[in-house]
């Protein structure tokens, strides 16, 4: 058996061939990156090849993260707040997923979110994911804020969404 778990064997253990014969095991790949290696060996009490290992490789399909470079508010009375949900698409051919951290309100950034993950968005599929709360405080443009968004294996990556916003 590979000591990974982006490979798993089946059956696995032992096994009896007789001479001119074979056993068939099934190998299942779920990739942790795109591209993934192992080594399975196997045991016998052949004399000769007692010991043979074998290199499995796989490539993994990535999704991708498509967002926005920037999520604008409406012109917002001071002192109300709204509320809009950043769509996020997977724009790859693998699945997708990720997190974001929490954003809280105070006097110099007026966005709010709290902070989540998204688990196996499937390729072309989108996500009303990320709920953006903006209040605020001053008549005119807000103060910019980023919201990182993180994705994880296969398809590592970070993108930064730029929130934006008008007080009226």
């Amino acid at each position: 058996n590979p000591s990974s778990s982006v490979f798993m064997i089946a059956p696995g253990g032992t096994f009896n061939i007789a001479p001119g014969k074979f056993v068939t095991e099934t190998v299942t790949f779920k990739p942790t990156a795109p591209s993934n290696t192992a080594t399975a060996t196997i045991f016998s009490n052949d004399a000769v090849n007692n010991m043979l290992p074998l290199t499995l490789k796989g490539t993994g399909l990535s999704g991708k993260l498509s967002v926005p470079k920037t999520f604008a508010f409406a012109a917002t009375k001071v002192g109300q707040t709204i509320s809009k949900n950043l769509t996020i698409k997977n724009a790859g051919k693998g699945v997708l997923s990720g997190n974001y951290p929490s954003l809280t309100a105070s006097p110099t950034s007026p966005y709010s979110v709290t902070g989540g993950s998204f688990l196996s968005l499937q390729p072309g599929q989108t996500a009303p994911l990320v709920a953006i709360s903006f209040s605020p405080t001053i008549k005119g443009n807000a103060p910019t804020a980023s919201l990182t968004i993180t994705v994880t294996g296969p398809s590592p990556g970070i993108t930064t969404v730029t929130l934006k916003g008008v007080g009226k």
